[in-house]
């Protein structure tokens, strides 16, 4: 199943996770951060959109999160289904089974443990950045002073907005990007989980609730985190195709130079078997062709291995 390579995710992983790093570093000390909040903040601790407002929590926020949820525990199910069926050698005949039935249970797996992990991960950063929530800011008529990142974890303060873990159950869906069933419509994925990610990360940065980096960095673990996972989880079945790809050239290779051989020979018998001389014949073209089949067979096995040599 063609896929993307190894050195792919990695590659993915790693420029995800730099990207992270300078969004962390540049939105916050150039002050982009406060300015985008500042565009949202109406004065007098009022924003954009109240957070108590009911439309936008259920669509955006509680009932975005409930749906989640529910994905994630029907995903869950039908992975543990489908392996067990697998394992007892059953038929799948459920219909609640249809929509997984393209993904084999290393997919669902990867799945799973991509839409658990990602927020947690993020969640658990939380706690030990410390960072002010913009609603909580005295800039923004809150109580709590404006203090980097650095300064924050130094000094423990009580608020806990970063990253933010919200949007982050959104982008987790960048998982199914990775899936190799999927591998077609990855561009379509991506560009879905996008807007709805970054729907998540505006709604809770118009209440005033995260600054625009977080969402960024959010984002950026999120997709290092599908792509490491993925190397994890599907790495094995890439380098088996690489290894089975020698030895499917050196059968081939076989069993043409045992056909060329039984046609020559059964040819030559028709023809010349009656006298000596037509036997030394054979016996002197048998040789010469043996002797070319051999190392025909040994160019073969190493233009195959030569995928594997070059690793």
């Amino acid at each position: 199943m063609p896929y993307l390579s190894n050195k792919r995710l990695l590659a993915e992983m790693s420029i995800a996770l730099v990207m992270a790093i300078v969004a962390t570093l540049t939105l916050e000390h150039s002050q982009i951060d406060l300015m985008v909040a500042d565009w949202f903040y109406l004065g007098m601790g009022h924003w954009m959109v109240a957070k108590q407002a009911f439309l936008p929590d259920l669509l955006l926020y509680s009932g975005l999160k409930k749906l989640l949820m529910a994905m994630l525990i029907y995903l869950l199910v039908a992975t543990i289904c489908r392996a067990y069926h697998e394992k007892k050698g059953n038929a799948i005949t459920a219909k609640w089974l249809v929509p997984v039935t393209k993904f084999r249970v290393r997919e669902l797996a990867y799945l799973v443990l991509t839409l658990i992990l990602v927020p947690t991960v993020v969640a658990s950063l939380k706690a030990y950045t410390h960072v002010v929530c913009p609603v909580h800011l005295t800039i923004f008529d809150g109580t709590l002073p404006y203090l980097p990142m650095l300064d924050s974890m130094r000094n423990t303060i009580p608020d806990k907005c970063f990253p933010a873990a919200h949007a982050s159950s959104g982008f987790a869906l960048f998982a199914f990007a990775f899936a190799p069933s999927l591998r077609r419509r990855r561009g379509a994925i991506i560009i879905v989980v996008m807007a709805l990610g970054w729907a998540m990360g505006c709604y809770k940065m118009i209440i005033g609730d995260h600054f625009l980096s977080h969402t960024v960095v959010s984002m950026m673990l999120a997709w290092a985190m599908s792509a490491g996972l993925a190397w994890v989880f599907f790495k094995k079945g890439d380098n088996s195709r690489k290894k089975n790809q020698p030895q499917t050239e050196i059968t081939a290779t076989k069993m043409d130079s045992n056909n060329a051989i039984k046609v020559m020979l059964s040819h030559m018998l028709d023809e010349s078997f009656k006298t000596n001389e037509a036997v030394n014949a054979i016996v002197m073209k048998l040789m010469i062709i043996m002797a070319a089949n051999k190392y025909c067979t040994m160019f073969f096995i190493v233009l195959g291995c030569s995928p594997i040599l070059s690793l």
